[in-house]
């Protein structure tokens, strides 16, 4: 009978310890949130940048695009030329292969 306890209260003690280890971890976790919280901000930002500066570029292709400056800028071409002249701008930018592969879409 006293060993069947003295395994009872052994599988208890091991049973707690776990429990202790699991809620030092938990503890630790709870003190790292704050840097995970500046990581998630940062995060943000640099995306929010990302798009401003995509916008940005967009923007300056289109002002600069020849196509602004026609007298009527959504008429079709009359000939060829008008048509390459129209189109010698800044073209978007299409990712190599490997960055495809990677999900990153065109930009």
């Amino acid at each position: 009978m006293y060993q069947f306890l003295e395994q009872v209260a052994a599988d208890r003690m091991a049973n707690l310890r776990e429990y202790a280890a699991g809620a030092r971890l938990a503890r630790d976790a709870r003190r790292q949130a704050p840097a995970t919280g500046l990581r998630n901000l940062a995060r943000r930002m640099s995306a929010a940048i990302a798009d401003l500066n995509q916008a940005q570029r967009r923007l300056t292709a289109l002002t600069m695009s020849t196509e602004r400056h026609e007298p009527q800028p959504n008429k079709s071409p009359d000939t060829y030329d008008e048509f390459l002249a129209r189109t010698a701008g800044p073209l978007l930018h299409e990712p190599t292969g490997a960055r495809r592969l990677t999900g990153r879409g065109v930009r």
